[in-house]
């Protein structure tokens, strides 16, 4: 009975994703991208784990959405009992609303790439939280630049809501010593339609570690 109700969702997104990807639901013509300013956090690389619940981001209103994108940073593990990797315990939340008539949210995507150093970032799927969206694609994987895959989640809102939320834990762990550096790179976009066009905005941060002296 348990296999069955988990067949019963992988098959409707597996099956919706490689539509997507095919072209039979064609993804809309979005006309324009607004990339916003980069929020960045650093700390040096604690040499013991220690909680931070450092919130970092900005409020986006403009062009017909409102959008509150941020990350909190809550935790940093050093030598977690799963493995010797030290991790950093992050919370995005993305929560947006379309303020133009006859508009609504299309999708939402959050990305981890680019880290300076061998790295792996992980989603905690029990801490997904999601309203007015759907699960499309979700993917862990290591994000150094050589060789990467990208650690994602892609949100995907089919009964063109005003407004939408998200929200998810991922743990970033660092496969090196603690006296090396790590720089993440992480992308937050929505795709909207403000009631006359398809538009993005995208909202950039900069996560670093500093290795330890």
């Amino acid at each position: 009975m348990k296999a069955l109700f988990v067949l019963s969702i992988v098959v409707p997104v597996s099956l919706l994703t490689t539509l997507r990807f095919v072209g039979v639901i064609r993804e809309p013509s979005v006309t324009e991208v607004m990339t916003l300013d980069t929020v960045k956090w650093s700390h040096v690389r604690p040499s013991d784990s220690l909680h931070f619940y450092d919130q970092v981001g900005a409020p986006y209103f403009d062009n017909g959405i409102s959008a509150d994108v941020h990350v909190l940073v809550i935790y940093y593990s050093e030598s977690h009992s799963r493995s010797d990797d030290d991790y950093l315990r992050m919370l995005i939340v993305v929560n947006s609303t379309v303020t133009n008539l006859n508009g609504f949210i299309e999708s939402v995507y959050v990305v981890f790439h680019k880290d300076l150093q061998p790295s792996f970032v992980d989603w905690i799927q029990t801490s997904l939280e999601f309203s007015n969206l759907s699960l499309v694609g979700l993917a862990s994987g290591r994000t150094s630049e050589q060789g990467s895959k990208e650690a994602y989640v892609r949100l995907a809102d089919d009964n063109r809501s005003t407004g939408a939320f998200f929200k998810g834990i991922a743990e970033w762990s660092l496969l090196t010593p603690n006296t090396q550096t790590h720089q993440i790179e992480a992308t937050c976009e929505i795709t909207y339609y403000d009631g006359a066009a398809h538009r993005k905005i995208a909202r950039p941060f900069q996560l670093e570690i500093l290795g330890a002296k």
